[in-house]
């Protein structure tokens, strides 16, 4: 149907998590908590054909009923949501991937890219019911020490009525700056203790910043260390924001077989 017909629409109806973990191509988002009250914004008549998806199927029927009794005649649920489109390997539009390295003991090494929304959980939102919120709240941050180019904090929060406290170390290992009358450009290599009860992880971030009248770019990579000297995943977050437009995010988590060394 969407390639005989290019006037179809194509109506998500989950919340902007999801959307934009991943969609439909040309998908139009209204998540369905807010399709009553913006249905005007739909850029179809009512005998326009319109397709309906949501995760799994849960919501998209309750949409569609929405539709029909604003007098729409086209309108078609697209049973098994975005996750029965996937299985069926059909593309869709991200910029989240997850990536597998796979380096075999005899052979050539293989890479296999996947949309991140395949591997996410099962959303809470995506019931019907009011989800948990798990929202952390009251977050207090106190300064421990800070000097130089070290610092420690003490992050204090709460989470469904229970407290919770941790702490953060940093400490800046390497930054070069650079600022022309065209543009300003930092970047910052970083190593980042996160403590919390038993609970220890440390990981490198290098952090890419350009600002620039046009345009700001930023690009960071972490690597999570499984021991001193290596590192077995790496989280690459790219934030493009054009002026006067929507920000652009991307982001890729890579995830190898074996350690790699720092």
């Amino acid at each position: 149907m969407i390639k005989t017909n290019k006037n179809i629409i194509i109506l998500d109806v989950r919340n902007e998590t999801e959307y934009n973990l991943g969609h439909l191509y040309n998908a139009i988002l209204i998540p369905l908590s807010d399709l009553e009250s913006r249905i005007n914004e739909l850029p179809a008549s009512q005998s326009s054909i319109i397709l309906v998806y949501c995760a799994a199927g849960s919501r998209s029927g309750p949409a569609c009923q929405i539709l029909g009794a604003h007098g729409f005649t086209k309108i078609y649920n697209v049973t098994g949501g975005i996750n029965a489109w996937m299985q069926a390997d059909y593309p869709i539009a991200t910029g989240y991937h997850r990536v597998l390295v796979d380096f075999p003991d005899h052979g050539k090494k293989t890479i296999d890219i996947q949309p991140l929304l395949l591997y996410q959980e099962v959303c809470l939102t995506c019931s019907q019911e009011d989800p948990i919120d798990n929202t952390a709240t009251n977050v207090q941050t106190t300064i421990i020490d800070e000097h130089d180019n070290y610092s420690k904090l003490l992050i204090n929060y709460e989470v469904a009525g229970e407290t919770f406290e941790y702490t953060v170390e940093k400490t800046l290992l390497w930054r070069n700056n650079k600022s022309t009358a065209d543009l300003n450009r930092t970047i910052e290599f970083t190593l980042t203790e996160i403590t919390e009860g038993d609970v220890y992880a440390r990981f490198y971030t290098l952090n890419d910043d350009v600002q620039c009248e046009a345009s700001n770019l930023t690009i960071a990579t972490a690597l999570a260390l499984s021991d001193l000297d290596s590192y077995n995943a790496s989280f690459t977050l790219m934030s493009y924001e054009p002026a006067d437009k929507t920000e652009i995010v991307s982001l890729e988590e890579v995830t190898f077989n074996s350690p790699m060394t720092l």
